[in-house]
């Protein structure tokens, strides 16, 4: 899924002075090929923000730049929910700021489409004027991501300690492992958010 903020009428023409947003959620080879014909830049850019693996970093290849965060997301395997991260890749070129994340995870969707506000009024149409706008729209996306974290974080203690109260109570094999598969997403977490 491919989402253009900025376009006129929902073309991929560029308007000149403006950086326009896009935001890509497992994109197909045609969504990647129209974010490349809107700002060249490195398309190994895309691959590593679709790593499942990949590492936070910042990334400088001629004029494009390429920021990548880990989020946390609820991911379902076997039936059994669990918390995880993906990466985000942040790229940003003179005409483009793109994120693509290879999860559609409602939860991190909310949280880079939510606009600052202070920004909110000039992004209406996707176009952000300046330099400063373009950091400034960086510097949400992070703050929002941590802001997930800390939401998981205050969800995973709460749970612990309604866990370590049933676990006082029995003497349960399941309690004591879900105990440690909570204490051990905390210390997930907790090395995604440095890194980070």
């Amino acid at each position: 899924m491919m989402h253009i903020h900025g376009s006129a009428a929902g073309q991929d023409n560029a308007t000149p002075g403006f950086l326009h947003w896009a935001n890509l959620v497992d994109p197909d080879e045609n969504e990647i090929q129209r974010l490349l014909d809107l700002a060249p830049f490195d398309p190994t850019f895309i691959g590593h923000a679709l790593d499942h693996h990949e590492c936070p970093r910042i990334e400088t290849d001629d004029d494009s730049t390429i920021i990548v965060i880990r989020a946390p997301y609820i991911e379902t395997r076997q039936g059994e929910r669990r918390r995880s991260t993906v990466p985000i890749g942040i790229i940003v070129t003179p005409t483009l700021l793109a994120t693509v994340c290879r999860v559609r995870d409602e939860a991190i969707q909310a949280r880079l489409c939510a606009d600052p506000p202070a920004q909110r009024r000039a992004c209406n149409a996707g176009l952000v004027q300046d330099t400063p706008r373009a950091q400034q729209r960086i510097c949400h996306v992070i703050k929002e991501i941590s802001l997930l974290f800390m939401q998981y974080l205050k969800e995973i203690s709460a749970e612990i300690q309604e866990l370590e109260h049933d676990l006082a109570d029995t003497r349960s094999n399941e309690d004591l492992k879900m105990l440690l598969n909570l204490q051990k997403t905390v210390t997930y977490f907790h090395s995604a958010l440095k890194t980070n």
